[in-house]
């Protein structure tokens, strides 16, 4: 009987072995699931462009134009230039700020420097408001008005200039 014993416990051990297995190979079934991602940013770019050149003078005297320039991108310097000014010449130049990215952005209004405000007044009229944020391909129109003041000397030249800047549009200005 210790032999029949011994067979049959060998025998329900290897039972037990097998239907372990048979369970870890069931518990090794697998299949592998794959997450792909792309992620593409969008691109910021804004743009200057002339909108108008005013002149205010009885005379056909002096001479205000306003041109496009590159500094680091195409149009994204606007150049004024104003010769045989006189005491009391004025002039106006509106401009607009567009987006030709793909993302909002947002635009301050232009910051203003000027050398000699003695001689030269430069203020800004009718101009988008501060951190006005615009889609892409739309614009914002602002105006910048170049005054000689009586104080302005001959033959004399004078500087300012300004700076728009343009920032994403989910950052604060």
């Amino acid at each position: 009987m210790k032999r029949y014993f011994t067979r049959t416990g060998l025998l329900f051990m290897v039972l037990v072995v097998a239907l372990a297995s048979l369970g870890i190979a069931f518990g090794l079934w697998s299949k592998t699931l794959y997450i792909n991602g792309t992620v593409s940013t969008g691109s910021l770019h804004a743009e200057l462009s002339v909108d108008a050149v005013t002149e205010y003078e009885t005379k056909d005297v002096g001479n205000c134009s306003a041109t496009l320039g590159q500094t680091i991108q195409p149009n994204d310097t606007l150049n004024i230039e104003i010769t045989d000014a006189y005491p009391s010449y004025e002039c106006d130049v509106r401009f607009d700020v567009h987006n030709t990215g793909s993302i909002p952005i947002h635009v301050n209004q232009p910051s203003l420097s000027n050398a000699n405000p003695g001689a030269v007044d430069v203020s800004l009229v009718d101009c988008y408001a501060e951190n006005v944020q615009l889609h892409t391909s739309e614009m914002a129109y602002c105006t910048i008005n170049i005054h000689v003041l009586q104080a302005a000397g001959m033959d004399a030249d004078y500087t300012f200039s300004a700076t728009v800047l343009v920032h994403q549009f989910n950052e604060p200005g």
